[in-house]
């Protein structure tokens, strides 16, 4: 649950800063998450780190992930976007789920 948080919370910072840049009008971030200090801070680190993790995988494999997970794309439609197998895609998901999986586990933790 919580990659699906870090990931919807991404996806609004991308949406807000490409409607900032866009129309150069400035939106106040008032997201209830955001309200505790401590915990907005916390989620801030793990969506960084999330992040590092991401932008480190090999090109194809952040590819789909991004494709799949952020824009909400079918492992089908990837795969017919990327010109690849459907089994391809399902190899480059787990990779990247593989490597997501110690932040997620310390995120489910704490």
């Amino acid at each position: 649950m919580s990659i699906h948080r870090a990931i919807d919370r991404w996806r609004g910072d991308e949406a807000h800063a490409s409607h900032t840049e866009s129309t150069g009008v400035v939106v106040p971030d008032t997201r209830s998450d955001d309200n505790d200090g401590e915990q907005a801070l916390s989620y801030q680190q793990t969506v960084q780190e999330l992040e590092q993790i991401i932008n480190a995988l090999p090109e194809r494999c952040r590819e789909v992930f991004i494709l799949h997970k952020l824009h909400d794309l079918s492992q089908e439609e990837v795969a017919a976007q990327l010109r690849m197998s459907r089994n391809m895609v399902a190899k480059h998901m787990a990779r990247a789920m593989t490597a997501l999986t110690p932040i997620l586990q310390n995120t489910l933790h704490t």
